[in-house]
């Protein structure tokens, strides 16, 4: 934004503070020289610049670019430089003073272990205003530029610095963000940290935040956790200082993290019983974590003539065989999901569990002993004729035996 002068234009920056750095890295391709109060190649901060032009004491700590020197406008104080390749073009504006830097880092400025090259006052108009303005300021048709921008950059000194790093770790519906100091807490001491989790969309949502607090020269604490999160949506986390002026810049976590629940499986730990003999299937399906699963047998044994085996999908666990005899037995399976350590993925650690351990018990009987009863030798059956035959007989050995019988004497 800005006019368009000398056919070139002038870019404008409002900053809504008093207190800051500002610099501009550029090349300049071809310069006319400057004269007061114009510019073909400038940069100005330091206070609001009033309309499209600034007014005269803006304009005379405006700094010019010339192909061999950095100068104020007015033409009080310069230094030799050579405009013909990119150098990093600051001024820090801080307590009515201005300060120029060539190519100097903003850590060295705000540790105050940068010399500047040029340094003037200039006081402000009011109690919280600034401004950067950089292009072509001039209304002189011959005093003219032509230059490449590489980048604009801006700390606002009453603010913190970004933390020193950000990284999470995961949990069921959750991330635990952790973060470095910042290098600079501003004017005044940090009194406290919020961090956001951001979808990856674009533009990216806000899907939850927490914030730590304390009263200086209490610290506030460098870590809390973002809840509320859906588990398997990956997330950007910023984390940002604040301090009696406000929140400072905010620092990303370099790759996202994504929440996931526990690695589980049913509390029951007594599995069916078998019989020796008789086929056996039991089926161990864990939740949580990421499939496929891995597991392994830790402690103790299955009951002889049966195997555990992991299914195809790597969804669940099959105890399957024929039992062979009759026992119980104890043993303790580990349960791992597929979700990387944090060696592969350092957002990956903490609060999840990816690895559950559980005992189980199996109780294989002996089969059943059935008991048959000895059948009776059956007796054969007589027809009617025999029947008939039979008491005939006994009929005339019943007559035989009368006869041989003495009769009793008569008194």
């Amino acid at each position: 934004m800005g006019d368009r002068t000398s056919d070139a234009n002038l870019y404008k920056y409002a900053t809504g503070t008093n207190s800051f750095i500002a610099s501009i890295k550029l090349k300049a391709l071809a310069i006319n020289r400057h004269n007061q109060l114009d510019a073909g190649l400038m940069l100005s901060v330091g206070d609001d610049f009033s309309g499209s032009f600034g007014n005269a004491t803006q304009r005379s700590a405006m700094l010019y670019i010339d192909p061999t020197a950095i100068g104020w406008a007015d033409d009080t104080a310069s230094a030799a430089n050579d405009a013909s390749g990119f150098h990093e073009y600051a001024i820090r504006y801080t307590n009515g003073l201005l300060d120029v830097f060539v190519d100097t880092s903003f850590e060295a400025i705000i540790a105050g272990t940068a010399q500047p090259l040029l340094s003037r006052a200039q006081p402000s108009s009011g109690s919280d205003r600034g401004a950067i303005v950089f292009g072509d300021q001039t209304n002189d048709a011959n005093v003219d530029s032509d230059y490449e921008v590489e980048f604009v950059k801006f700390q606002n000194l009453r603010l913190p610095t970004e933390p020193g790093y950000v990284f999470t770790e995961t949990g069921d519906g959750q991330l635990t963000a952790y973060w470095g100091t910042p290098a600079y807490a501003g004017e005044s001491a940090i009194s406290g940290y919020t961090a956001t989790a951001l979808t990856t969309d674009t533009p990216p949502k806000t899907a939850g935040s927490c914030s730590t607090s304390a009263t200086p020269p209490e610290l506030a604490a460098n870590f809390c956790t973002i809840d509320g999160l859906a588990n398997g949506t990956p997330y950007i986390v910023s984390v940002q200082a604040t301090n009696a002026a406000g929140g400072g810049a905010s620092a990303l976590t370099d790759r996202a993290a994504t929440p996931v629940a526990s690695v589980a499986v049913p509390e029951a730990s007594v599995l069916a019983n078998g019989v020796v003999g008789q086929s056996y299937n039991a089926v161990i399906t864990p939740t949580g974590g990421q499939a496929p699963y891995q597991f392994e047998i830790v402690d103790g044994s299955l009951p002889q003539g049966l195997a555990a085996q992991l299914s195809e999908d790597g969804l669940s666990i099959r105890i399957a065989g024929t039992p062979s005899r009759s026992e119980t037995t104890h043993f303790t399976l580990s349960i791992s999901d597929s979700t990387p350590g944090p060696v592969e993925l350092a957002s990956k650690a903490g609060p999840t569990l990816t690895t559950v351990v559980q005992t189980y018990s199996i109780t294989v009987a002996a089969p059943d002993v059935v008991v048959v009863p000895a059948k009776a030798t059956p007796v054969p059956s007589l027809g009617v004729w025999a029947v008939l035959l039979l008491n005939l007989l006994a009929g005339g050995l019943a007559a035989l035996g009368l006869r041989g019988r003495k009769m009793p004497a008569q008194a």
